[in-house]
């Protein structure tokens, strides 16, 4: 029996295993059985909240960015998961709904109050990212 410290066989470097750290390990395995399950119920709460918010709701502001990070943090490292999971079906619906208020107030509106809600919604918006 070779000594277990045995200088590897001629032509071979020595190689380390590169293990992930603890927490990585753990964000792998929450991504694998936890996310990967709730995920599409995270992401239609979430957009039901922004769309309360949007029609003037009070929603959670601090729910609302603690599950974008979740959404963000699977990405590990990256926003591949953010964008793929959440942000493509946040601006399907972001347009969906103001192709519907556009429409509302087209009908109902004059011009220059049409462009004041426009405006209006466009501080909203911004209001709402930055929180």
């Amino acid at each position: 029996m070779p000594p277990l410290h045995a200088a590897p066989p001629p032509g071979r470097s020595p190689r380390r295993h590169q293990l992930d750290p603890l927490n990585m390990c753990a964000m792998k395995i929450f991504k694998e059985r936890v996310y990967g399950a709730a995920r599409d119920r995270a992401r239609n709460c979430l957009l039901r909240l922004v769309r309360r918010d949007r029609e003037g709701e009070a929603v959670d502001a601090g729910q609302v960015k603690a599950v974008v990070q979740v959404f963000v943090q699977m990405g590990l490292g990256t926003l591949e998961n953010y964008e793929k999971d959440f942000e493509a079906a946040l601006l399907q619906e972001t347009s969906e709904f103001f192709s519907r208020k556009a429409q509302e107030w087209i009908v109902d509106d004059s011009c220059p109050e049409y462009l004041e809600k426009a405006e209006e919604y466009l501080v909203k918006e911004e209001d709402r990212v930055a929180r």
